[in-house]
């Protein structure tokens, strides 16, 4: 519980194994970046004074284990349990529109490994590339709409993004690892069509044996069919705006 609250307030940590249970979970946090480990054995002491005596000369690295730890402990965690039990529970999704201040947001949910594992790219997306691509994308909504849908305490679930494309919007859509495996695909979906987007043809592309998302279109009432483009085979799934708002 000590190292989950050094995690999220960012306080650089030296730690080092005094108990065997401290043993699953300290090599891990090593790992991640989010501790210097003082790997003592007899001489348990010195290795904490070295460890100090760096971490005092050493500002950057200071800064990176407090970014580190961070990352791994964000202290929403009443808040993310709490929506989820909500939105499980029926509650309402609301929605609105993405902005730069969600850049850090949509990049982690975008490289999330099992978002990766779906992309028909699924190379990791460097910071630097993604603000340029989202600047792009925020500046021509005629081209591109980003929604993010939240929980009603304001807990992000996930974003649906809207591209457009020659037979009417190619639809895309991610959602936070906390809300997976609750059957919320089809609401999140629905909520995250923005309200002036009334008409046209939805499309979605999903890759083979992605089951979940397959699932998700067919509750909503798209036809589905496979075809083979630049991207390979895939599953296309084309419905009309109204029909799956109203699905």
């Amino acid at each position: 519980g000590a190292t989950w609250e050094r995690c999220c307030i960012g306080a650089p940590t030296v730690a080092c194994i005094v108990a065997d249970n401290q043993t699953a979970t300290l090599p891990l946090l090593a790992q991640a970046g989010a501790v210097a480990w003082a790997r003592g054995g007899p001489d348990l002491r010195s290795a904490l004074a070295g460890e100090i005596v760096s971490l005092l000369g050493d500002l950057p690295r200071r800064r990176e284990l407090a970014e580190r730890a961070r990352q791994l402990v964000d202290g929403q965690g009443a808040a993310r349990v709490a929506a989820v039990l909500a939105v499980r529970a029926g509650a309402a999704f609301t929605a609105r529109a993405a902005g730069v201040q969600d850049e850090a947001l949509l990049l982690a949910w975008a490289n999330d490994p099992q978002v990766r594992a779906n992309a028909f790219n699924a190379s990791p997306i460097a910071p630097h590339g993604h603000a340029a691509w989202l600047a792009r994308r925020l500046a021509d909504p005629q081209a591109c709409r980003i929604t993010i849908v939240t929980a009603p305490n304001g807990m992000p679930v996930g974003q649906v993004r809207l591209d457009r494309a020659a037979a009417g919007w190619e639809i895309g859509y991610s959602m936070d690892e906390a809300f997976r495996g609750l059957g919320l695909g089809a609401r999140l979906l629905q909520a995250g069509l923005p309200p002036d987007v009334t008409e046209g043809t939805l499309l979605g592309r999903v890759k083979p044996g992605n089951a979940a998302s397959a699932q998700v279109f067919r509750r909503l009432g798209f036809s589905e069919s496979t075809v083979t483009d630049a991207r390979g085979e895939h599953m296309l799934f084309t419905g009309a705006v109204r029909a799956v708002r109203s699905a």
